[in-house]
């Protein structure tokens, strides 16, 4: 953002409030506000986040960025946005996965750098199997790709079109997005904890489960 590489901590996110809006039900809802700061501490944007979860372990992350200073840009990188990092144990190169994709990509390889509605990650933990499942609401105002790698890294992003294809797809370069001072966009993803057994019929129903609730909201 402006140059700065919020996810190498060349730069500081600092939480500025969070409530607990819902404290119970289905779902559960907090609040977060966070500021990116510049060098000089001067916020550049004003993160405000909803995280709502659900009893099945569906967790949505509606979140909406605001310029603080005359210009703002979101450059164009493989890092961010909204990451889980998985347990050494289900790694695909330690013998976790499979990783698959809602467009029938199998592997992280064929997954990384594509965009789909969903990613799924299954692997082994403590002598049971489980999986993480990442979504990207239709209605985003640019579609996000994959970061899934093979030893655990796991992040959806939708500002690295460049340096995701390099021109290996059909994929037209996006340019930087840009807000004003004052504007704002928006993005919605999905984190799903599931056990073992879930199929792709069982992912596209929380998926849709993800993308009801959002458009609700």
């Amino acid at each position: 953002v402006n140059g700065i590489k919020f996810w190498n901590e060349d730069g500081i996110i600092r939480n500025q409030s969070m409530e607990i809006v819902t404290p119970s039900g289905n779902p559960a809802v907090m609040q977060i506000v966070n500021h990116w700061l510049a060098a000089d501490g001067t916020p550049l944007v004003e993160e405000s986040t909803t995280a709502s979860l659900f009893a099945n372990r569906l967790l949505t992350y509606d979140v909406t960025f605001t310029a603080k200073v005359e210009k703002v840009e979101f450059g164009d990188t493989k890092e961010g946005m909204f990451a889980i990092r998985l347990p050494n144990s289900m790694r695909e190169m330690a013998g976790g996965g499979p990783v698959t994709n809602s467009e029938g990509a199998e592997g992280s390889g064929p997954a990384w750098g594509r965009t789909a509605r969903w990613v799924n990650y299954d692997g082994p933990v403590g002598g049971n199997t489980f999986g993480v499942t990442l979504m990207d609401h239709p209605e985003n105002p640019r579609p996000s790709r994959y970061h899934v790698r093979n030893y655990g890294l796991f992040a959806i992003n939708p500002f690295g079109v460049e340096a995701y294809t390099k021109g290996s797809d059909d994929a037209k370069p996006a340019e930087p997005l840009h807000l004003a001072q004052g504007e704002q966009v928006r993005f919605r993803y999905g984190l799903w904890v599931h056990g073992p057994d879930t199929n792709k019929e069982v992912i596209e129903e929380t998926y849709q489960q993800f993308v009801d609730y959002e458009r609700a909201e």
